[in-house]
């Protein structure tokens, strides 16, 4: 009897699974697919950043996914709600037919603010449909329901994001019974009704083509003096559990022109949970309020994002005997060494941000150079092809991606065959500190 080939084996349990997933699925609710059948039927929608979408997704050019649950996370008055508001933009343009409700819990949505987040869009206050009296985590349950019931009722399904601004806001039917009672208690079901919204809707909404943005606030805990003082106001862990994507808002910097007016601010996000692509990218972005392009600034953080991550290099060699000496120090003195050592691993997160006149280059795929710094950089997208740019930059950050070894260790990616005199800060920071760690290995 001839022995079987591998294809041959391959394709009897393909037959005997197809019969048995035809079986399984007549006697239950129960669906089987292919990871390919899975992900042909994913979606996304761009952030309005080409630098956040990498975050998010992978990749420049696709943003979010859709038709699963998101949280933006971070202090509060940090820029959550512009951010959120931005993405639900970004789908409307993307998805005309589309429907947006927002759930303005903290009563907070103002077509003022919605309009310069857009860019001064005025069709968003036209598009986007506020939601009030949602109080507690019961009404978001049953409204939640009932847009997943009328979905189910229609053959064909529209895209429908609904934004929770605060999820952290909402209470629950037995704190406010608790209020009314004049009771001093603190309420301990609302983890228990958020695990309950969850499980009885989460697996609806990817079916019904709905996608939850949601708003989580971090808070100081009082008398906190060891561990971390911060803390998520989440309700229980329900939604950090089922959001497939939690992006947090690390910090937020004004942004003043030559006379000192606030026209702007740079707000610092950081993938924090991720099912798409890699957790822990971080990545800075400007919004304008004021000027000829008001809203998010689409190329904001892109050139610190290439050049961290080896797609663009240093066009100068400037201070080499400073950086020469301080590896040198590193080798040299013990102390130092773990100090540094300690440091780096303190500041893993952390990406070298250019300094507005550093020249950087980038050689695209017919071989020419291009220098520029952050100043000159949205001229020379213009003139090279924004869309051209995006497709080759984005090609080279897979590339790097498939490359990598340890997730956020770019070492052999960003340094390659440079000698230290070519090598920027940021690089000689990680060859010393490969180095530091090759010898405690040692």
């Amino acid at each position: 009897m001839a022995k079987k080939t591998k294809e041959q084996k391959q394709d009897e349990a393909d037959s005997f699974l197809n019969e048995l997933s035809g079986f399984i699925s007549s006697k239950t609710n129960a669906r089987i697919e292919t990871l390919d059948e899975m992900d042909a039927k994913m979606s996304f929608t761009s952030s309005g950043n080409y630098a956040l979408n990498f975050i998010l997704s992978g990749s420049l050019k696709i943003g979010y996914l859709l038709n699963r649950i998101m949280a933006v996370v971070g202090l509060s008055g940090n820029g959550k709600s512009l951010q959120v508001t931005r993405m639900a933009y970004e789908h409307l343009k993307k998805s005309p037919d589309s429907i947006v409700f927002y759930i303005d819990v903290e009563r907070a949505m103002v077509k003022k603010f919605a309009i310069s987040v857009a860019g001064g869009d005025e069709q968003i206050s036209k598009r986007i449909r506020l939601v009030k009296d949602i109080v507690t985590l019961e009404d978001l349950k049953i409204w939640l329901k009932r847009i997943v019931q009328f979905q189910e009722s229609k053959k064909s399904k529209r895209e429908i994001l609904v934004v929770i601004d605060s999820w952290s806001a909402l209470s629950s039917e037995h704190e406010l019974q608790l209020v009314a009672d004049e009771k001093n208690t603190v309420d301990m079901t609302k983890a228990k009704v958020a695990r309950e919204l969850f499980r009885s809707l989460n697996q609806s909404f990817e079916d019904n083509h709905i996608t939850i943005l949601a708003i989580m606030h971090i808070t100081e805990k009082i008398g906190v003096m060891f561990g971390n003082p911060q803390t998520m106001t989440s309700h229980g862990s329900a939604l950090i559990y089922y959001a497939s994507t939690i992006m947090e808002l690390l910090t937020t910097e004004e942004i003043a022109n030559e006379k000192g007016i606030v026209v702007g601010q740079r707000l610092t996000f950081k993938g924090k949970k991720n099912r798409v692509t890699y957790k822990g990218k971080s990545a800075t972005v400007d919004y304008y309020f004021v000027g000829k392009k008001p809203g998010l600034d689409p190329l904001s953080g892109l050139i610190d994002l290439l050049y961290n991550w080896g797609v663009f290099d240093n066009a100068v060699k400037e201070e080499k005997e400073e950086k020469k000496k301080t590896v040198d120090i590193l080798k040299t003195n013990e102390k130092e060494k773990k100090v540094k050592a300690t440091k780096a691993e303190k500041d893993k997160s952390k990406k070298f941000i250019l300094p507005e006149t550093l020249d950087v280059q980038f050689v695209d795929d017919e071989g020419k150079t291009w220098k520029f710094n952050k100043r000159t950089f949205p001229a020379f997208v213009e003139s090279f092809g924004e869309e051209k740019f995006i497709d080759i930059a984005d090609k080279r950050l897979t590339d790097i991606l498939n490359d990598v070894d340890d997730q956020g260790k770019l070492l052999a990616t960003i340094v390659g065959d440079k000698t230290e005199d070519e090598m920027s800060d940021e690089e000689l920071d990680a060859l010393a500190t490969s180095q530091l760690e090759e010898e405690d290995d040692e």
